[in-house]
């Protein structure tokens, strides 16, 4: 019999000292009571947001929580091997809770957040600008620019002491600087060209040179943001050669034209305008008058 007792007295010792068990359970009911405390505290830091202000463009809804972790995380639901464990729980939750924010420190953050909201009263103001256009759509003022442009002039004679002799004129060119001011719905202009094409006959060949010297008037209508149709009569002083037959037939006069045309706005100081203008001289004893259908591109560039 001592020797059975003897034998089973170890077995019983380590069941004995397998009562530590219930220490884990006390482990898991403190972790339980420890989320239970968490979950309330998000849940009243949830119910603060709800009070903060709202963006414009978009309000931030937080699903309300509470009763659901109340419900699932009951403290009456969780069983607690011995009341020192519950305790202690209850004491880890105060702690928890006296660490919040107070309320001085929300009402400084509530102040913060809004900040960075924009108000309906601002709005239009703050985005009004968005809309603006940043480019100056038409400017008065002096301006100057370059031009260029096709000619097809019509055909004439020059005139010798016993003769009148025809010729066919062909196409040319033309191109000249031009330099004026803009009073915003009429313009007042100076300009110089120069105007060359080829003539010829059945007999010989030569060519034209202008050198013309000339102001304009011109009206202008706005039909759009960056669009004008324009209108204008010039005058000016006209310099002629015909070189035709091996002979120079020069000589000088007024010169007039009418203009027609629309210029763009292209950025805020400077547009482009495209034209066409009907272009004559006034007959000279040494060639009949010449006449030129002139279609032009030009510059202007504000000063």
């Amino acid at each position: 019999m001592s020797l059975f007792f003897s034998t089973v007295s170890p077995v019983f010792g380590d069941v004995n000292q397998s009562s530590d068990l219930p220490s884990y359970s006390e482990k898991i009911a403190t972790l339980k009571v420890k989320s239970t405390a968490h979950a309330r505290y998000v849940s009243e830091l949830l119910s603060e947001l709800e009070d903060l202000p709202q963006p414009l463009s978009q309000s931030t809804e937080f699903p309300d929580t509470s009763g659901d972790v109340s419900e699932k995380n009951d403290e009456s639901d969780i069983f607690f091997p011995e009341q020192t464990s519950l305790t202690q729980g209850d004491n880890e939750y105060k702690n928890i809770v006296n660490d919040t924010p107070s309320e001085g420190s929300w009402e400084q953050g509530e102040k913060e957040v809004s900040s960075n909201y924009i108000s309906p009263a601002n709005d239009e103001v703050t985005y009004s600008s968005l809309y603006e256009t940043k480019t100056q759509l038409r400017g008065t003022g002096s301006y100057l620019g370059p031009f260029f442009g096709l000619a097809f002039p019509s055909d004439s004679a020059v005139r010798t002491s016993t003769a009148h002799i025809d010729y066919k004129s062909n196409s040319g060119y033309f191109l000249g600087f031009r330099a004026g001011n803009d009073f915003g719905s009429s313009r007042i202009e100076g300009e110089y060209s120069f105007l060359n094409y080829g003539i010829d006959n059945a007999s010989s060949s030569g060519e034209v040179s202008v050198h013309n010297i000339s102001g304009r008037f011109l009206m202008e209508k706005e039909v759009g943001d960056r669009l004008d149709l324009r209108a204008g009569l010039g005058m000016g002083l006209t310099l002629i050669e015909k070189k035709f037959l091996s002979e120079s037939f020069d000589g000088s006069g007024f010169s007039y034209d009418l203009l027609l045309g629309f210029s763009i706005r292209v950025m805020e100081n400077w547009s482009i305008l495209v034209d066409y203008r009907y272009f004559i001289t006034a007959a000279h004893k040494n060639y009949d008058r010449l006449q030129s259908h002139l279609f032009e591109l030009s510059a202007n560039f504000d000063i």
